[in-house]
């Protein structure tokens, strides 16, 4: 499998994460290189090939994780916190105690996508609120 890429963005390993890529025996350099493509299955090395001819090396990256202090500022800064505390509670359970207590907030958690549908915000809505929050000091 010969791929055909220049430069790889900063946002190239969170896409290969959301593709379900991550952990596979294969790497990659910023030059476009990749090592160990032989080790990928067929139906793996399709899924890297739609990565990389989707990939835009000026795309800014979605944080894959972002602290939980971060995450609220941003949902704050955005006018969701107190519909997104709502939301939780509601929810209740193992919702309410990883919301409450998780020291991080992983942008592929269940969680996120349960509350964001919940809302209303699109996968590209939630994207930026993780971009905003990882600004966050």
């Amino acid at each position: 499998m010969g791929l055909n890429v220049k430069v790889l963005g900063p946002s190239f390993e969170s896409e290969m994460r959301a593709a379900g890529l991550a952990g596979l025996p294969f790497s990659w350099g910023s030059d476009g290189s990749f090592c160990g493509l032989e080790n990928l299955s067929p139906e793996d090395a399709a899924k890297l090939q739609a990565v990389v001819d989707a990939h835009d090396p000026t795309k800014t990256p979605v944080p894959y994780r972002v602290t939980a202090k971060q995450a609220r500022l941003a949902l704050l800064a955005a006018g969701l916190l107190t519909s997104v505390e709502a939301a939780v509670k509601a929810a209740g359970g193992a919702t309410q105690i990883n919301w409450d207590y998780a020291n991080e907030v992983h942008r592929d958690a269940d969680l996120i996508s349960a509350i964001g549908k919940s809302l209303g915000l699109t996968d590209a809505a939630i994207d930026l609120l993780f971009q905003k929050a990882a600004k966050i000091k």
